[in-house]
């Protein structure tokens, strides 16, 4: 194998990738989305598996805040917004619709919010 290649590859359905891609989509918009309501110029997101509790299943968007910790305790970074004030602004889901040479893959996509705390060593 020559450099630069993948040591493996694989293909998905349109379906299983239109079931990541919208949950990444949806967490681009409900991040400016929440960033926005916030008044700041922006919020962290991801995609993760639903809480156990969750009565949806598949991928879903994230909306996170974080609070950084140096080793000694002291705060490094505040969230730039309170778990409330967070929980309030984020949608609940996002209609993501996605297109490619005439295949469609539409789905409301859950949004869950999150609140860490950051400890470095």
């Amino acid at each position: 194998m020559s450099g630069g290649e993948p040591a493996a590859y694989d293909t998905w359905s349109f379906e299983e990738w239109g079931r990541i891609e919208s949950a990444e989509v949806g967490a681009t918009r409900a991040r400016t989305v929440t960033a926005r309501k916030l008044g700041v110029e922006e919020v962290g997101s991801g995609i993760s598996s639903p809480p156990d509790e969750a009565e949806t299943e598949g991928l879903v968007s994230t909306v996170e805040i974080s609070k950084r910790l140096s080793r000694d305790g002291d705060v490094v970074r505040w969230p730039v917004a309170t778990f409330p004030e967070l929980k309030k602004a984020a949608p609940s889901s996002v209609d993501v619709t996605l297109s490619i040479e005439g295949d469609t893959f539409s789905r409301r996509v859950p949004v869950y919010v999150s609140y860490s705390i950051m400890h470095y060593d």
